[in-house]
């Protein structure tokens, strides 16, 4: 994923992007982190993605403290913290 391929995906110079597959999906995962443990994700599918056409959906952003992601076929799997209390112990 290049900056500036889509428009509607805008992500700093320091982010590191990853496009991510899994087989049996038609689906493919564009996940951008930085120093942070939170990840923002998108999916756009397979073939628009090989094409070079994809527009990226938006799954989950920051605010939203996903922190793993796995796409197993139909179904996503997203581990967020938002809402966890964080009591000590």
């Amino acid at each position: 994923m290049a900056r500036g391929r889509d428009p509607e995906v805008a992500f700093r110079q320091h982010s590191a992007t990853y496009v991510l597959t899994a087989a049996g999906s038609d689906r493919a995962l564009l996940v951008l982190q930085d120093v942070r443990s939170e990840m923002r994700v998108l999916i756009a599918p397979l073939t628009d993605v090989l094409s070079g056409t994809a527009r990226w959906q938006p799954v989950a952003d920051f605010p939203d403290e996903v922190t793993d992601v796995d796409l197993s076929g139909d179904s996503l799997y997203l581990l967020a913290n938002r809402g966890h209390p964080r009591d000590a112990c």
